[in-house]
């Protein structure tokens, strides 16, 4: 069929009729915008409608706020379009499929705060996270709002309790950052297992300039992670990593691979 756009706002489909209609979905090959907002569509019908997605390749609006859709199947739409950049809710783009308006419902309003100056004042460019104390859902709502940044310069995440699993969920957030130059994550207790955890971010990080961990109880297995992630950081020149408990196998790890830093200017140790 030729059908590229199919308006089914506020029909009270729920489950049962998202999943009727997922089955149908993969045959409208030439489909490019969807409209399902008002549906009572909940996790059984949005995971349908997954599994369709997956399979439409000519898809690039789909609009699905104001259902009861949970976090998993959210996640679920979300991985099956991944390139889609059209999923509107009001002025901003999608983040998963939603919007950032949803996005900011139930969020810790000083997290909401930072990502609202980030998309203004910012310009989608800078993003500061500073003393909030973050808890678990703090760090998942972080997580995802980082995922849809692509343009994202700098990250400035200091004092925010962040753990080496809080680091982990972050991490996963932070992946599609390849513009990242300045990072931020001084006084957060990552340890040696959340440098791990961020190290894959960082390789995959080339244009970074600066780097601050300060206060981030890094030890000697965290400091050998860093230096194998250097030769990937030519543009780096800002390292600071004082106040941890780098010992001196770690110190000597850094210091024979800080000669693979020619940009460098400036380390605090």
């Amino acid at each position: 069929t030729k059908l590229t756009s199919l308006a089914l706002q506020s029909t009270q489909m729920g489950d049962a009729g998202a999943i009727a209609l997922a089955a149908a979905l993969p045959s409208l090959t030439s489909l490019e915008t969807l409209l399902l907002s008002s549906n009572q569509i909940g996790d059984s019908g949005a995971q349908a409608l997954s599994n369709a997605f997956a399979e439409m390749s000519s898809l690039k609006k789909v609009i699905l706020e104001e259902n009861r859709i949970g976090a998993a199947a959210a996640a679920a739409i979300a991985r099956a379009l991944p390139n889609i950049k059209s999923m509107q809710c009001n002025r901003f783009l999608g983040i998963g499929f939603q919007g950032w308006d949803n996005w900011e419902y139930d969020r810790n309003p000083r997290i909401v705060e930072a990502i609202r100056e980030c998309h203004g004042f910012g310009k989608g460019r800078m993003l500061r996270c500073i003393d909030i104390e973050m808890d678990d859902f703090d760090v998942y709502a972080l997580a995802e709002a980082l995922a849809h940044l692509p343009d994202l310069q700098t990250l400035c995440l200091t004092g925010n309790g962040i753990d080496d699993v809080h680091m982990a969920s972050l991490a996963r957030g932070m992946e599609r950052l390849r513009k990242l130059t300045s990072l931020c994550i001084r006084d957060n207790p990552i340890g040696d297992e959340g440098m791990k955890g961020l190290g894959p971010v960082l390789t995959c990080s080339s244009n970074l300039t600066g780097l601050e961990f300060s206060g981030t109880d890094i030890g000697d297995s965290g400091a050998r992670v860093l230096s194998e992630i250097f030769k990937e950081l030519p543009s780096l020149d800002t390292l600071h990593l004082h106040k941890n408990v780098i010992g001196d196998k770690g110190a000597q790890a850094l210091a024979q691979s800080l000669p693979q830093l020619g940009a460098l200017k400036s380390v605090w140790r």
